[in-house]
């Protein structure tokens, strides 16, 4: 059998941060669902599997109607069965959709909140059953696999879910890895997340396909769909296939020994070309990388940069190879050129804080970082109930709470900051 599994298509979203005067259709998520179905087609799949979130919301089904029924009957004409549940965002649109849309070959599974089994054969013969679960609201805050019970037999089982995975209290049909990896199917394909995740032991795989299409700078890295090759009496193979025309990044630029704009100029440049080149040659149909430069390392500059930042950077613009470099946002997390042991020795404001810097930097348990960890996650969690976040209630992935890493770095490059002002003044 050979299976093309996705998930998130979102139909009715556009990629973030394209710049004003671009044209968006290449990025939309129909265009990336069009996609999806010619890989299908191209690689002659025996199924299509998708795990949730197909219309991104109820607002969406006239806009996703039309490119839905487009691609579904292309794979229904070439013989593809088509398998789908409901995510959150399209509990009550995509059945709805499927009542309309009538094909032998398409199957929603598990109306409802109902586990459901559709069993693929192929001249008579079972070849694989396919269990599926969907929303039947938009969110559902008990473990979907409590009603669950895989009826196993010589035919291998894929299983369909959309669920946060690891979110012990999520809304979203919370569940863990070793329950999903307990519960019966050989294979999962999950839908919730955007970015891909795997879990397996010697005889389970349960994962995350990501988003076809990123959409937003937290959808980090390459995206696509996956191809599973899996052979009778063989455990399955997964395939990445690269769709997304828009990938977002966030590069590090090291600026150690870059003292004045046209070093640092040219380290910019000749880490672009490097990216350029590479996303050309991995990322299929990729069109634009749109880039959050972060700024690190010891520089004389790191007083004006902290100060100025790098103004309208965001005009940059480089291309080679068809796709186009853009820059996003920079953040500066650079160091000023100080010997903070000879700053540490005295009693003045800046030799205290370079104290608390080397203590920071030598990984030591300071005081202030349970103190800062605990005003970041109230404010996180604000945030989040004040409703700064995605369609459909969810938390942004660049809203993840920090872990304690992150707050130490963050506490770093403040105090960097504070200290380069106190050493090195403003006029």
């Amino acid at each position: 059998m050979r299976i093309l599994c996705t998930a998130d298509l979102h139909i009715g979203r556009v990629s973030s941060r394209l710049r004003e005067g671009t044209d968006s259709t290449a990025f939309t998520t129909r265009a990336a669902w069009l996609r999806v179905v010619d890989l299908a087609l191209t690689e002659k799949v025996d199924a299509v599997a998708v795990a949730g979130d197909v219309i991104d919301a109820s607002g969406n089904y006239f806009e996703a109607f039309g490119p839905l029924e487009t691609g579904l009957r292309r794979l229904s004409g070439a013989g593809i069965e088509t398998f789908l549940v409901a995510g959150n965002h399209d509990f009550d649109s995509l059945p709805r959709f499927c009542d309309q849309f009538r094909d032998p070959r398409v199957h929603l599974l598990g109306r409802g909140g109902v586990w459901q089994r559709h069993t693929l054969a192929r001249e008579g013969v079972p070849r694989l059953h396919i269990d599926g679960w969907s929303f039947r609201a938009a969110d559902h805050r008990a473990n979907p696999l409590l009603g669950y019970r895989c009826e196993r037999d010589a035919t291998p089982v894929l299983g369909l879910l959309h669920s946060d995975v690891e979110g012990a209290y999520s809304s979203y049909a919370p569940c863990s890895p070793a329950e999903l990896l307990s519960a019966g199917p050989t294979l999962w394909l999950l839908g919730h997340i955007h970015r891909t995740n795997q879990w397996s032991t010697s005889s389970a795989i349960a994962f995350y396909p990501g988003s076809p299409q990123a959409l937003d700078p937290g959808e980090r890295g390459v995206h696509g769909a996956w191809v599973i090759d899996w052979p009778p009496g063989s455990p399955p193979a997964l395939r990445h296939c690269p769709l997304s025309t828009m990938r977002y990044e966030t590069l590090a630029l090291g600026l150690d020994g870059c003292d004045d704009e046209p070093m640092i100029e040219a380290a910019l440049h000749g880490l672009l070309e490097e990216k350029l080149r590479a996303g050309a040659a991995e990322a299929g149909p990729l069109a634009l990388l749109t880039c959050r430069v972060r700024l690190q390392g010891r520089t004389k500059r790191h007083s004006h940069l902290a100060r100025h930042g790098w103004p309208r950077i965001d005009q940059l613009c480089r291309t080679a190879q068809g796709v186009t470099a853009v820059i996003e946002r920079v953040e500066v997390d650079t160091r000023p050129v100080l010997d903070l042991d000879v700053l540490s020795q005295g009693t003045s404001p800046p030799s205290f804080l370079a104290r608390l810097l080397l203590a920071l930097e030598r990984g030591e348990n300071h005081p202030l970082l349970g103190a800062a960890q605990q005003h970041i996650e109230t404010a996180f969690r604000k945030m989040s109930v004040d409703g700064d976040s995605e369609p459909g209630g969810e938390a942004a992935p660049t809203q993840e709470i920090p872990d304690a890493a992150r707050v130490r770095a963050l506490l770093l490059t403040q105090g960097h900051r504070m200290l380069g002002q106190l050493v090195d003044p403003a006029p």
